[in-house]
């Protein structure tokens, strides 16, 4: 919903490389935050202008993700002394 707002204030901000002049339509947005959250990044919509910031902070979110969950959840689980 992030990049259809920011797309709808400032127009063009994700740019179509595979399609060019289409309009994005919100599963574009879906497709595009998914892939940049798993990091693939296969590049068919590029971001311009202001909007690559909160694409990299996607980004790195998406890379620390997995470690912070398994740390966590390494922290909860704590073996008893009774053993």
């Amino acid at each position: 919903m992030a990049y259809s707002f920011v797309d709808t204030l400032s127009p063009g901000s994700l740019h179509m490389t595979t399609a060019a002049g289409r309009k994005l339509v919100w599963t574009d947005y879906m497709f595009f935050s998914f892939v940049t959250l798993s990091t693939i990044g296969y590049g068919d919509v590029v971001p311009m202008g202001g909007i690559r910031g909160l694409v990299m902070l996607e980004g790195i979110i998406g890379a620390m993700y997995p470690a912070i969950l398994i740390g966590r959840l390494l922290t909860l689980y704590r073996p008893s002394r009774e053993a």
